[in-house]
């Protein structure tokens, strides 16, 4: 579609939002000035956030999220406290579900430009610019997972450890105290909510009309004269699933009360003091009426409920129907907190820190068994000292990892320019830099003591034999993935690197990346594939939704020529999801793995198995060719042992099958077909398949795998990577 036409659409678009906006929130408003604020809340949360009781009246599948509904508590919170307020109907229900999705992408569009704003070919910058400001802000309206549950509840509770005496002192109780309040209150909201639905089933197990309603009377006793409300009921029901419908919305209101908490019994449950724990509850509560002079705009991004999701009613009782919140925002939720011990906000700051760089070192320590280790590297270059937080040596690759810890800030989140400029500066580029800068030297180095000439840099790891330098940044705060997707960064001009950008993954990211791969060199080869992608392609997605994309495909992607096609992964993490859920849960479910075929399964773990120098550049190799490759190849493979088996020359005189990828690319995979024979070395012929594959002119490296023709397995014999030799082509792979 020409440019010129995107354009028109887009104001159109924007225009016809900005309408619809209006005409949804006020609807929205309306809507949530007249119905019961917590009996709303209860159902939207069950039937939107937890697994209902199926039912014909029951909201159509749920496409309400957190967000929306936080938004809604922050709409209800605008009326005072009121008597006789009408309970929300289930049209009511249901055109919150309705609306609220459609409101948020209208909230989103409506922001596209006018004509008179719709930005002009030399503006493209701003504009690209703009896009990376409503990217954040369209994030931080609704996505909430910066982790899986329990990630985010160890994550956050070891670092606030580190200040718990401290803060115990000024607010007479530790700091995890708030990870474990949270945590309790939605371990028993799940429990209530399951016990209500446990007693409808119970309820709605009945045969007849008649044994249902008494059964419901019997379940929820409602205040009044029932008597004659029963046998009307009874009597005008239409059958027994009609009678089901009618019933469940009368139950809500009970399942409401599920929801109400008292603070004593909060602390008797977690063994703390009770007058802090109320004092912190009500700290991280508002009361009824608190937003009715709030700008309803500014609930998109800027929601009171984020950082104070309960509600204060009188004595110590509160109302929490959305607990998670609490933990979605627990680093904000402790930083303002902080506010009124700024002593403590340092402290906290030094012991993230400290924090991330040892649980970096843990992760990738337990995720690459003998490997080598190097911590605070310092060294010096053009007159000035730097340190590198973590050095990695695994087989023949160095890995460079620095760790940030730095905030991400309210108005960075919410597309503040000069912030988002400062923290893509901080968390992205600036160590980024660091990792490359020291990538130029360890080149340098090795090409010194290469020509056996005095080494200049003393390093911590030996050099002998490195063939790829990789890179990788690790912050603690999730930018609402921005780190990610740096084609959005380099679009808006805010890149400005010397040095080709390392992948930027958060904490979480990092430690399910590792757990995700289960085998050492799948993990090198997730890293080595995500530097290429960033180098050569466009993937818009986050990181959970790329590591589902490398699941299928291994990230090959040569099919596409660098720098030409934006390639949109989102929705690829749908598997891993429902897998860490479901394992906080405490439920076992099949785990996610790469797709290979049996045989490159085989060919991996007995390359693995024989761990001779530069046996994991052999494996990325394999687990960089696609699924349907690795089928073609074995077929192909299959046909020439059938004619060695047979005593006949294989197709066209070819013991061997080349896969090279497209002119821009640099490597090539041999296969290469022979029996296993007494006084006969695997690699004989390596040289000569190698000189093959290099009358490509494009391919500069080339990986060879032997197998056995007689083994009905396609048993490993032997590999080996080799170079080109008539054009200068660096050993190491500096990226």
């Amino acid at each position: 579609m020409p440019l010129s036409d995107r354009k028109a659409y887009a104001i159109e678009l924007g225009k016809k939002s900005r309408e619809r906006k209006g005409t949804i929130l006020e609807e929205v408003r309306e809507l949530c000035a007249r119905i019961e604020p917590f009996i709303t809340l209860a159902v939207l949360q069950t039937y939107a956030l937890m697994n209902g009781v199926q039912s014909s009246k029951a909201p159509r599948e749920a496409k309400l999220q957190q967000g929306h509904i936080e938004f809604v508590q922050a709409l209800l919170l605008a009326a005072p406290p009121r008597n006789g307020i009408a309970p929300p109907q289930p049209d009511d229900i249901q055109s919150l579900f309705d609306l609220l999705p459609e409101l948020f992408e209208a909230h989103q569009t409506a922001r596209l430009p006018t004509a008179s704003e719709a930005p002009s070919k030399e503006d493209e910058k701003q504009s690209a610019v703009t896009a990376l400001q409503e990217y954040l802000r369209a994030h931080t309206a609704v996505v909430r997972n910066w982790g899986y549950y329990g990630t985010v509840k160890r994550v956050s509770h070891d670092q606030f450890r580190a200040i718990d005496s401290d803060f115990h002192a000024k607010f007479g109780l530790a700091l995890t105290d708030v990870v474990r309040l949270f945590d309790h209150l939605i371990r028993r909201m799940e429990d209530q909510v399951n016990q209500h639905w446990s007693q409808l089933r119970s309820v709605f197990a009945a045969k007849t009309v008649d044994e249902l309603v008494d059964s419901f009377l019997e379940a929820f006793p409602f205040k009044g004269e029932l008597q004659a409300w029963s046998e009307s009921f009874k009597l005008d029901a239409p059958h027994l699933e009609g009678a089901k419908n009618a019933l469940l919305p009368l139950a809500d209101r009970f399942l409401t009360m599920r929801f109400f908490v008292n603070s004593a019994v909060v602390a008797e449950a977690l063994q703390i003091d009770p007058e802090a724990t109320d004092s912190l509850m009500t700290k991280l509560s508002q009361s009824l009426g608190v937003t009715q002079d709030c700008d309803v705009e500014s609930f998109f991004w800027n929601n009171p409920v984020w950082t104070k999701p309960l509600i204060k009613l009188s004595g110590h009782d509160y109302f929490c129907a959305l607990p998670q919140t609490g933990m979605s925002f627990i680093y904000q939720i402790a930083d303002a907190l902080l506010q009124e011990a700024p002593k403590l906000i340092e402290k906290l700051s030094k012991a993230r820190s400290d924090y991330l760089e040892r649980e970096v070192h843990r992760l990738l320590a337990a995720a690459f068994p003998n490997a080598q280790f190097a911590t605070a590297y310092q060294w010096r270059h053009e007159g000035q000292q730097f340190e590198t937080d973590l050095i990695l040596r695994y087989d023949t690759t160095l890995l460079l990892v620095e760790a940030k810890s730095g905030k991400v800030t309210w108005p960075a989140l919410r597309g503040a320019t000069d912030r988002v400029v400062e923290h893509v500066k901080r968390l992205i580029v600036d160590p980024s830099e660091q990792s490359g800068r020291l990538s130029k030297v360890i080149q340098q180095e090795i090409e010194i003591r290469k020509s056996e000439a005095k080494q200049n840099l003393d390093f911590p790891i030996s050099l002998d034999g490195i063939t790829s330098v990789l890179r990788l940044s690790v912050t603690l705060h999730d930018f609402a993935t921005v780190q990610s997707v740096p084609t959005l960064l380099q679009d808006a001009g805010l890149l400005s690197n010397q040095y080709p950008l390392s992948p930027c993954i958060s904490l979480a990211d990092l430690e399910v990346m590792l757990d995700l791969l289960e085998h050492p060199h799948e993990r090198l080869h997730y890293i080595r594939q995500r530097t290429q992608s960033l180098l050569t392609h466009h993937l818009v997605g986050d990181e959970l939704d790329i590591m589902g994309f490398y699941l299928d495909t291994g990230l090959n992607l040569n099919g596409f020529e660098p720098g030409k096609h934006r390639l949109i992964t989102a929705g690829y993490s749908a598997a891993i999801d429902k897998y860490y859920s479901m394992r906080d849960e405490g439920q076992q479910t099949p785990k996610p793995s790469r797709a290979l075929s049996p045989w490159f399964k085989s060919l991996l773990s007995q390359v693995a198995n024989r761990p001779t120098q530069g046996w994991s550049e052999l494996t990325s190799a394999l687990l960089s060719v696609t699924r349907d490759d690795q089928d073609e190849l074995e077929r192909r493979v299959r046909a020439i042992t059938a004619c060695i088996k047979d005593g006949r020359t294989p197709p066209n005189g070819q013991d061997a099958i080349i896969l090279s990828g497209p002119i821009w690319t640099n490597s090539a995979l041999v296969i290469h077909v022979k029996p296993r024979l007494a006084g006969h070395r695997a690699n004989d012929k390596a040289e000569n398949l190698a000189s093959a594959t290099f009358e490509q002119g494009h391919i500069e490296r080339c990986y060879l795998i032997v197998v056995d023709a007689l083994d009905p397995g396609l048993a490993y014999m032997g590999g080996s990577v080799w170079y080109r030799t008539d054009r200068p082509v660096p050993a190491t792979i500096f990226m």
